[in-house]
């Protein structure tokens, strides 16, 4: 599980330096991921 936590963090990040600007869609959009 600690393998999968930590690609799952590296998708964030990537996700958020792709769209910096909109932090607030990064965390939606991610936590919906998370619930899914």
């Amino acid at each position: 599980m600690n393998k999968y936590n930590q690609l799952f963090k590296q998708q964030v990040v990537n996700f958020y330096f792709e769209h910096h600007e909109n932090l607030a869609f990064t965390l939606k959009h991610f936590n919906l991921a998370a619930k899914s």
